[in-house]
């Protein structure tokens, strides 16, 4: 006989803020549960399922769909369901079927094991409380989802993230130039949205060679665990939709338009985010939009939220730039020609943004200033501002809060303020010089016949073409470059140097040759190596005390990895396209780099190697700064030097190196004079964003994270072992309470940190957080299970008679309701705690849980049951004094939270209905889903209820 029935009703032990289940489905593999007040559905394996049958005894009270409650009289079974007999407020007899029982029921775990003899120790109990108390704090943050992520708290992202994180299905076009962290602010929105619920599949398309680079990103820094789909991988799931098969998934475009049948099936997966990266690359054009064009904007059409990656504005082009736009909101960017009409209908407000800029460093506001900003900006509020800036009494702090506001109110409204993000290097402070140093040597016999190869590689990497076996084994110690090297390492021991080559098997040959030459063990890091393996290479090479000098990349490997601790960048050959230059050189050159970058150039006299260098060099300018002109550059003249390199034809090289540099100019100026001031701002407001660091740098503090861990992890079995000041690695005990926690499915393990700064330095490290999975499956495991929720102790003190009974009691108030929704803005989990006497006084005000609790010894579990059983009675009216009393409190936290919802949603709902009058870029439907989540949130609000969380019956002696 199936132990499933559908109608029961159960609750899930690893998710009790589900609510109440209903069994829908069960056969011999799977049981389906529909938990109605989540609104979510769970299918688990029959035979497994970590569920608990929910059934009452007499005495208990429960609660029917609508609201009224009953004492259980007896519970009788027909056909597998209980009917519970029941009396009303007046005392009439009433039957209610399990089914009608209401999704939102409070069940009294603790009660029933603690009077079942189901007894836990004290520590567990502690554990619970703290827990709690820390499930709170995190539920009420605002910062919820930026604060676990490996990385520098750089106010810019941190507000881009928040901003765009925290709306509905964003659609946004991240437009940053190159090396300010498009990628990480696109991970933090990611990581924002899975953690709050708003986005659980997510589709990552990136060009071929940048999947690797965003797999390490999103698993190192943000702990997303995406998998990589290519073709080899789809193929494995005949007559199934491949794309269905994982919640988090990165392909590269080319997968898609080269394969329409996979590309069907991504479309029909359905996601509720896409990520596109190098969206500039996309063709567009009215009559005819690229293949990759169409398949994107397929995808875009069915997925809620869209994520653009793409170059600056100024580097694409107006009709690009609305090609990206049209992919974010097709209605409101349906035509290119009413886009430019309304571009230029923006400069007033630009103007107006500039002013106040001068008038809140000081300047004196004019006539002709407040009379544009009544026009511009004709609400009450408004006009309140613009009289105190007009007012020669204002003091200076009053008149830049009242710039700040009204500059804000100005950008909501300038047209792509909502939809595009973009910071510059002009605006962005941090960064050190770059300075290239160029080493021409002579080029070996070996390679000569390389030079007049047809292939432009052989003349950038003349190593890999060599024909003669025995000196392709020994090419390294043949080569100037690498003698070069040498001398180098042994001019610049004590600092640390990066070397990056094209390719993994350059890497090995330079790595052994190396060790063959000094003895020195430069590690190779390569796209043949694990993850782990790369982390392991990296903090070794990271350790300033015994890690080596140098690391040697390949191309591929050193994708997704920053080191700005080292002032070396050796390039040992040069990519054929300055992107990947780029690439290259921002390994070093990130905030953070705390020397001026140091590239070197060890390259052949009169090769391919030089003619490349030079077009880079004067042609790009791209070593000594980032070229944002690049991309269009290279298209324009790379095949040209392309050929003028394989034919050697020095005359066409300098020609076209010298037209290169006059259409940089060109670019460049236009690129400035393009520039839009007003949406740079937009992209960071510096006061909100500062304020975001502010929180997080609190949360930071791993004092309290490393107290609950130490304890968290003694109670569950787990090995701690310290490993430096600052890590510890961790590995499964043999008796684990639980053997599902993340990373410790292997006897191995994993270390891990609680620093920040020492997580940015030691890659191979986790970085811990309240947000880490690793802590939040272990809170989850203490809090949604039965652990710790009761226990009995003995407290010696002569301050009351022998045998008194005191009882602790830890109650919570809970509102089950879509995650999404993120009701713990509103109302988070809201942990009371009592401590009634044997008359139910409550002496928790007086007498502290940390105070107590140290105080207080275990009793053998015998002794405690039977302690339990002789004052069993006394104990459930105290249990029922408790929960009267918490809730007596119920009404007024709901009525602060309705109130704190509707401080924040309402007016938003408000401001939002008010901008779209003013601003087209904000959608309707965002409007549209901010209305229901207000009423969403109101009434899940309304069924809040309170739940027993712990009881622990004390006694004196």
């Amino acid at each position: 006989m199936l132990p499933y029935i559908p109608g029961q009703r159960w609750i899930s032990d690893a998710e009790s803020d589900l609510g109440l289940g209903t069994i829908l489905t069960c056969d011999m593999r799977s049981v389906t549960v529909l938990f109605p007040a989540s609104g979510e559905t769970r299918v688990y394996a029959t035979r497994s399922a970590p569920l608990t049958r929910v059934s009452f005894s007499s005495g208990d009270q429960i609660e029917s769909h609508e609201g009224e409650r009953f004492i259980v009289a007896t519970a009788l079974e027909e056909d597998g369901l209980l009917v519970y007999i029941c009396l009303d407020a007046q005392g009439n007899e009433k039957e209610v079927p399990e089914t009608h029982l209401n999704n939102h029921l409070s069940l009294q775990k603790a009660k029933d094991r603690l009077l079942t003899g189901q007894i836990d120790r004290n520590d567990w109990f502690n554990l619970r409380y703290r827990t709690l108390l820390h499930s709170d704090k995190q539920s009420r943050a605002a910062i919820q989802g930026l604060s676990g992520a490996r990385m520098a708290l750089i106010p810019r992202q941190l507000y881009i993230a928040h901003s765009v994180g925290s709306r509905y299905a964003p659609r946004v076009l991240l437009a940053d130039e190159v090396g300010l962290g498009k990628t990480v602010e696109a991970g933090l929105i990611l990581h924002r949205q899975w953690l709050t619920g708003n986005a659980q599949r997510i589709l990552i398309v990136v060009p071929e060679s940048l999947q690797n680079q965003w797999l390490v990103e999103m698993l190192r820094r943000f702990n997303l665990q995406f998998s990589l789909f290519d073709y080899e991988r789809c193929a494995q799931y005949p007559g199934q939709n491949a794309f269905e098969q994982a919640q988090l998934v990165i392909c590269s475009l080319e997968l898609l338009t080269d394969h329409p049948e996979l590309q069907e099936q991504a479309v029909a997966a359905q996601w509720d985010t896409l990520v596109v990266d190098e969206a500039h690359h996309l063709e567009w054009h009215p009559e005819a939009p690229s293949q990759a064009y169409q398949c994107i904007e397929q995808l875009a059409e069915d997925t809620s939220g869209l994520l653009l990656l793409t170059a600056t504005p100024e580097q694409l082009g107006k009709a690009s730039h609305f090609a990206r736009l049209r992919l974010l909101d097709p209605e409101r960017y349906s035509s290119f020609e009413q886009f430019e009409q309304e571009e230029g209908q923006y400069q007033p407000i630009a103007e107006a943004v500039e002013a106040l800029e001068e008038i809140a460093d000081g300047e004196p506001a004019t006539q002709t200033v407040i009379a544009q900003l009544r026009d511009l900006l004709p609400e009450s509020d408004a006009q309140a501002l613009i009289e105190l800036i007009e007012n020669d009494e204002a003091d200076l702090e009053q008149i830049d809060s009242a710039c700040t506001q009204l500059q804000g109110q100005l950008l909501d409204r300038h047209g792509t303020g909502r939809v595009l993000f973009r910071n510059t290097r002009d605006t962005v402070t941090g960064f050190k010089q770059r300075q290239l140093q160029s080493h021409p040597l002579e080029l070996p016999e070996a390679y000569e016949t390389q030079m007049s190869s047809s292939e432009l590689q052989a003349h950038l990497s003349p190593e890999q073409y060599i024909e003669d076996a025995l000196v392709t084994d020994n090419w390294a110690k043949d080569d100037s470059r690498f003698q070069w090297l040498l001398e180098h390492l042994h001019n610049h021991d004590d600092e640390k140097t990066l070397l990056i080559c094209h390719r993994a098997a350059s890497a090995l040959a330079l790595s052994e040759a190396l060790k063959e030459a000094t003895g020195l063990h430069a590690p190779a890091f390569h796209e043949g190596l694990s993850i782990l393996e790369r982390d392991r290479a990296a903090a070794w090479f990271a350790d300033h005390e015994s890690g080596p000098p140098v690391l040697i990349c390949s191309e591929i490997g050193s994708e997704g990895r920053n080191f700005q601790f080292a002032r070396h960048l050796v390039l040992f050959d040069l990519p054929p396209n300055p992107d990947l230059l780029e690439q290259r050189i921002g390994r070093l050159d990130r905030i953070g780099q705390q020397h001026d970058i140091q590239i070197h150039v060890p390259y052949f006299e009169e090769s391919g190697q030089q003619d490349l260098l030079e077009w880079y060099d004067r042609g790009l300018n791209a070593f000594t700064a980032p070229c944002p002109a690049a991309s269009a550059l290279f298209a324009e003249f790379g095949e040209a030097v392309s050929d003028a390199i394989i034919s050697q034809d020095a005359e066409r090289l300098e020609q076209l190196t010298e037209a290169t540099a006059q259409r940089r100019q060109e670019l460049n100026a236009a690129m400035q004079a393009g520039r839009d001031r007003p949406l740079e701002r937009n992209a960071c407001r510096p006061q909100d964003a500062q304020e975001l660091v502010n929180a997080i740098e609190a949360q930071d503090e791993p004092e309290a994270l490393n107290t609950w861990l130490e304890n968290a992890l003694d109670i569950f079995g787990v090995n701690s072992e310290e490993t430096g000041e600052f890590s510890w690695h961790l590995t499964p005990g043999e008796h684990m309470l639980n053997s599902d926690l993340p990373g410790l499915d292997n006897e191995d393990g994993f270390s891990m940190t609680t620093s920040r700064d020492y997580a940015l330095h030691r890659e191979d490290l986790q970085f811990f957080s309240w947000e880490h999975p690793f802590v939040q499956a272990l809170q989850e495991q203490v809090v949604s299970g039965s652990l710790g929720n009761n226990a009995v102790s003995i407290f010696k003190t002569k301050a009351l008679p022998e045998g008194t009974l005191l009882l602790e009691v830890i109650a919570a108030i809970h509102c089950a309701a879509p995650k999404h929704l993120q009701i713990g803005r509103y109302l988070p989990p809201t942990t009371m705690r009592f401590l009634l006497d044997e008359r139910g006084n409550d002496l928790g005000k007086k007498v502290s849980f940390e105070g107590l609790s140290p105080k207080l010894d275990r009793l053998k579990k015998a002794t405690a049951r039977e302690v339990v059983k002789l004052r069993q009675e006394q104990i459930r009216e105290l249990v029922d004094t408790a929960d009267s009393r918490a809730n007596d409190i119920l009404p007024t936290v709901i009525e602060e939270a309705q109130l704190k919802m509707q401080s924040l949603l309402y007016p938003e709902v408000q401001r939002m209905k008010a901008l779209r009058e003013v601003n087209p870029s904000i959608r309707d439907i965002e409007v549209k889903a901010l209305e229901m989540e207000y009423l969403a949130v109101a009434d899940a609000l309304e069924k809040a209820r309170v739940n027993i969380e712990g009881i622990r019956v004390i006694v004196t002696a």
